[in-house]
């Protein structure tokens, strides 16, 4: 979607202190072209919409995005891997459609050339300029290049994922730097955590890749080539979703085309209704929807060459999906199959560097087709290159993750990025939840109590009492929520803003004790949150951890994977 959640920090002009949401376009419209991003507004409409009212935009970016048949091929790879789906196709696409609104405040629509702000965002909390300034950095884009061409010279949903994310990637980037007299030198001290702590604070695990590997992308590309380098990326994306998540593999290891055999004869009156590249990205993002562990999801999902994803309408009305994998590697096509094979409902069979995987609407069905595809199950020849690069990437992967990974030791929650460890309270246990980690308790009435740790770059630089007015600020534009105190203090040896704050949250009430550590260069927050008929009893247990906190540069030991 060419749309983004909001961030609750960065400084704003929020809605309420604008005499007209219009006037919010307006002037940040005028910010930007002062830093050099010029959006014609004179091309551009700008619109308050609601969200029933933005439903036709919706669906009409996905009919953007996606080619025909996507959806009936998405329902049915849903189904044969018992995710939650429409009845039908068309129910699922207004499914994804429905809760996209759920998570928008703004978006820009290329079709229409207009600026959209939702007059009823059912998020809680955030100011609106990061939001606005990402969606006219599309506007931006669009103008300089037509996204709509863009998006729509995708044949494959690999190559679709690509290009969003390329376009979600850039705003990202743009967001951060902006407003920096010098873009190259911003961006050079730009790193990869600070894309990763941004993005998963608005979104989480598999919502976030688009987000988090496009700006990534970007961020490398414009780091090492220029700023030239991303525009060249718009006229000449990467070939797969693969090259886009590993800059190494570029020019060298190229997605293979991956040939299915014919449906068996006695296999008649079937329709094809989709024949797809699933690629790598979504393949990782498959993986995490099903609750996989991020490693495992990581090592599952690189070492892809190349798939070929078919999806079927039988004679009797049934459904029928092939899908064919290729693999550099015959342990890499080990890794798929292991995380695979448990949550898929038909047949997923491991054939050297080829994992097939079936599901009909009947199991005699399921295993004719898989029959064809045993028949069938050459694979090309092994490529040492490949395979070397893939090796590459998981060892340089897996190293990072040793560096910075949190951990639970010696009755410390240890946060090696955030250089906090914090006391583990009795009870309490780190887990992982779409590629984030939290400290929880036990959970009481279907809610775990919870400590979670986030850092975010201090992109403006703003001083403590700057900032400590933001937050207050931004209290006044945020439905539902009440700020109970704020303070500043100095916590584990460095200043810090912390307050309470109440509010409600997926129809629950909640309470929160939030330190916010100020450093020039990055704003590190500790959140720790129970419902509010739990809050005093809580409050009083936070309230003593607080002091308690300590600053650590310990990095994580080296078989801590």
């Amino acid at each position: 979607m060419l749309a983004t959640c909001l961030i609750l920090l960065a400084p704003s002009l929020a809605l309420s202190q604008a005499s007209s949401q219009d006037e919010v376009v307006e002037r940040l419209a005028a910010n930007l072209s002062d830093a050099g991003f010029h959006v014609d507004l004179e091309e551009l409409s700008v619109e308050i919409r609601s969200q029933s009212e933005s439903l036709p935009d919706v669906e009409s970016q996905q009919a953007l995005f996606f080619r025909a048949g996507h959806w009936e091929a998405m329902h049915s790879l849903l189904g044969s891997f018992g995710i939650t789906r429409g009845a039908t196709p068309d129910e699922t696409r207004a499914q994804v459609a429905t809760a996209i609104l759920m998570g928008l405040a703004a978006y820009y629509s290329p079709t229409r050339r207009t600026f959209v702000l939702l007059s009823d965002p059912v998020i809680d909390g955030g100011e609106v300029e990061p939001v606005v300034s990402h969606e006219l950095f599309h506007a931006w884009r669009d103008q300089r290049d037509s996204l709509e061409e863009f998006l729509r010279s995708a044949k494959t949903l690999d190559e679709a994922k690509v290009r969003q994310s390329i376009l979600e990637g850039e705003a990202e980037v743009l967001n951060l730097v902006w407003r920096s007299e010098d873009f190259d030198e911003a961006v050079g001290s730009v790193s990869a955590d600070d894309i990763e702590n941004t993005v998963q604070r608005i979104l989480s695990g598999a919502s976030a890749l688009i987000y988090e590997e496009g700006a990534r992308f970007i961020l490398r590309r414009w780091q090492q080539e220029g700023r030239s380098a991303v525009d060249a990326a718009f006229q000449a994306p990467p070939p797969s979703t693969e090259q886009l998540l590993h800059p190494a593999k570029l020019g060298r290891d190229e997605p293979r085309a991956v040939d299915l055999p014919a449906l068996p004869a006695s296999v008649t009156g079937a329709e094809l209704l989709r024949e797809d590249v699933v690629g790598e990205l979504s393949l990782y993002s498959l993986l995490l929807d099903l609750s996989v562990e991020r490693k495992a999801a990581f090592l599952a999902a690189a070492g892809w060459d190349g798939d070929r994803l078919r999806a079927y309408r039988t004679e009797d009305g049934g459904e029928l999906l092939v899908w064919r994998t290729l693999w550099d590697r015959a342990e890499d096509a080990v890794q798929f199959h292991a995380v695979a094979n448990g949550p898929f409902r038909g047949s997923c069979e491991l054939r050297g560097r080829f994992v097939d995987l079936v599901w009909g609407s009947s199991e005699e069905l399921t295993q004719e087709v898989d029959r064809a595809l045993r028949e069938a199950s050459a694979a090309p020849p092994d490529d040492a290159d490949d395979a070397a690069s893939t090796a590459a990437v998981e060892a340089e992967w897996l190293a990072a993750q040793r560096r910075g990974q949190p951990r639970v030791a010696g009755g410390w929650w240890v946060r090696p990025k955030a250089g906090l460890r914090i006391p583990v309270p009795e009870g309490w246990r780190q887990v992982e939840l779409n590629g984030g980690f939290f400290l929880v308790a036990q959970p009481v009435d279907g809610f775990a109590d919870n400590f979670v740790v986030y850092v975010e770059p201090n992109a403006q630089g703003v001083g403590l009492d700057e900032l400590l007015a933001q937050i207050r600020r931004s209290y006044d534009a945020i439905p539902n929520a009440e700020l109970v105190w704020i303070r500043k203090q100095r916590v584990a040896g460095r200043d810090a803003i912390v307050r309470e704050q109440k509010w409600r949250v997926n129809g629950r009430d909640t309470a929160a004790l939030v330190a916010v550590f100020h450093e020039d260069a990055r704003l590190t927050v500790v959140e720790m949150t129970s419902v509010e008929k739990r809050w005093e009893e809580r409050k009083e247990l936070f309230q003593g951890l607080l002091p308690r906190i300590e600053s650590s540069k310990e990095e994580a030991p080296a078989d801590d994977g």
